[in-house]
C-alpha cells in the first residue's frame, strides 16, 4: 500500500510540473505576442494608403505633404482622419496569437481571397511598407489581423470601424467653407460686414441673428458627392475679405439636398436643415426690433403703507 502511495505521489508531482511548464510557456507566448506590429512605421515615408473591401476600394496619396483622393473627384482628404489612422497603425498591438495555421485564414476572414478588409501602405517607388489583412471582430474594440506573407493571426485592440473603403468616408467635408466672409448676397437682400458689424443697406440688424445666418456658410459641411446638376434652386453669393467672389447654388431633388460652388465641378450633398435655413432667410427676420432694443421702463416704487 505504501509502495502505491509513493508511485501516486511521484505521478502527481510530475503532472504538477508539466502543468506549471505549460502555464509558464503560455505566459511567455502571451507576453511575447503583446508587441506593436508596426512600431517602426513613419508617416513621412508613406506615400499611398490603399483600403480594399469585398465591394469597394479607395486610394489616398500624399502630394507635397497634403493627403488627396485621386480617384474620388481629386478631392482633398480629411487630413486629421488620415493622420489618426497612421497613429492607430503605429500603436497597433498584438494582444495574443490566435493561430499560425494557414488553413484558418478563411475562417477568420484574413485570407488573400476572403479578407474582410485589406490595408496597404506604400512608400516611394511603390515600395510596400505594410500590408495587413483585417478579419472578423472577436469582441467590441478588437479585430483579427494577419500580416501579408505570414501565417500567424493576431487578436488586436482595434475595431477599425472608421476604416471604410469608400472615398466619401475620407474626403474633407469642410471643402466648401469660404476662407472668410465680408459680404453675403441673397436673391432679395445683401448682408455686408463693416467694422465688424453686419448691415443690410442702412438697416440695423440683430448681430446675433446675422452671425447665425453667416455661420451656416462659414461652417458648411457636406457628406457625399453626387452626379446631379443644379436645377430649380437658389443662389447665395459670398465675397471674402480679399474681394474674391464665390457663388453657391442650392437645390433639392428626389427629397435630397445638394449644393454646388462656382469654382468646383463636383456637386455635394448636405443636410436639409442647412439648405432650408438659407432658403427661408429674409432681412425682416434679421432686423433688430424696437422691443428688443428698448430698455424696460422702471416701475415706480410703491409708497409704504401708513399705520395709524
Amino acid at each position: 500500500m505504501k509502495h502505491w502511495k509513493t508511485k501516486l505521489s511521484i505521478i502527481l508531482a510530475c503532472q504538477l510540473l508539466v502543468a506549471a511548464g505549460l502555464w509558464a510557456l503560455g505566459l511567455q507566448n502571451s507576453t511575447h505576442q503583446a508587441v506593436q506590429l508596426l512600431a517602426n512605421l513613419q508617416e513621412d515615408n508613406i506615400q499611398t494608403i490603399e483600403i480594399r473591401s469585398q465591394d469597394d476600394s479607395v486610394k489616398i496619396i500624399s502630394e507635397n505633404g497634403v493627403w488627396k483622393l485621386p480617384d474620388f473627384h481629386s478631392l482633398k482628404a480629411d487630413q486629421d482622419k488620415v493622420k489618426n489612422l497612421i497613429l492607430e497603425l503605429k500603436g497597433l498591438t498584438a494582444l495574443d496569437q490566435v493561430t499560425q495555421s494557414s488553413s484558418s485564414h478563411d475562417r477568420f476572414e484574413v485570407s488573400q481571397e476572403k479578407a474582410n478588409t485589406e490595408l496597404i501602405l506604400s512608400g516611394h517607388n511603390s515600395v510596400v511598407l505594410a500590408h495587413l489583412f483585417l478579419g472578423k471582430s472577436p469582441s467590441f474594440g478588437k479585430r483579427y489581423v494577419r500580416m501579408d506573407g505570414e501565417d500567424e493571426i493576431y487578436s488586436t485592440k482595434w475595431n477599425a470601424m472608421g476604416l471604410q473603403a469608400q472615398g466619401k468616408s475620407w474626403f474633407d467635408q469642410s471643402v466648401l467653407q469660404p476662407s472668410s466672409i465680408s459680404e453675403l448676397k441673397f436673391e432679395e437682400f445683401t448682408l455686408t460686414q463693416e467694422n465688424g458689424l453686419w448691415k443690410s443697406g442702412e438697416i440695423s440688424l440683430d448681430q446675433d441673428k446675422a452671425k447665425k445666418l453667416t455661420a451656416l456658410l462659414e461652417n458648411l459641411r457636406v457628406f457625399d458627392t453626387s452626379e446631379n446638376e443644379p436645377a430649380d434652386g437658389f443662389d447665395v453669393e459670398v465675397r471674402d475679405s480679399n474681394g474674391n467672389s464665390l457663388t453657391y447654388t442650392f437645390f433639392k431633388k428626389d427629397k435630397l439636398n445638394f449644393v454646388k460652388r462656382s469654382d468646383i465641378d463636383t456637386t455635394f450633398q448636405l443636410s436639409a436643415s442647412t439648405l432650408d435655413q438659407l432658403q427661408e432667410a429674409s432681412v425682416e427676420d434679421l432686423i433688430k426690433t424696437d422691443q428688443e432694443s428698448a430698455t424696460p421702463a422702471e416701475e415706480p416704487t410703491p409708497e409704504p403703507e401708513r399705520k395709524d
